[in-house]
């Protein structure tokens, strides 16, 4: 994916321990060979290690940003097949709870 820029990574949105985490395309992106023979391949991405965050609930939420809208190419619906330009919301905010060690 050219169009590919990056990733914004928002840990606990809209509270006072919000902390925003930006990466590029090239700290990211993953690409994987599903068939090298056929060419079939898929991209995804993996950010490296963030701070930690305290034992508690919390959540996490993923903007991604493109130069340009990118489409699929397997419909011809933008709201099905396209992803928009810019940055975008691309994860809701998805809970996580961390665990204190030692603790079951």
């Amino acid at each position: 994916m050219s169009k590919f820029r990056g990733v914004r990574v928002v840990n606990d949105i809209g509270t006072a321990q919000e902390r925003s985490y930006v990466f590029t395309g090239k700290q990211v992106l993953r690409r994987v060979d599903l068939d090298s023979e056929a060419n079939v391949r898929i991209a995804s991405f993996a950010t490296p290690p963030l701070h930690p965050l305290s034992a508690g609930a919390h959540t996490t939420t993923v903007f991604m940003r493109l130069s340009a809208q990118h489409c699929d190419g397997l419909g011809t619906d933008p709201d099905a097949n396209c992803l928009p330009g810019g940055e975008f919301q691309y994860t809701g905010d998805t809970p996580v709870t961390f665990f204190p060690r030692g603790t079951d």
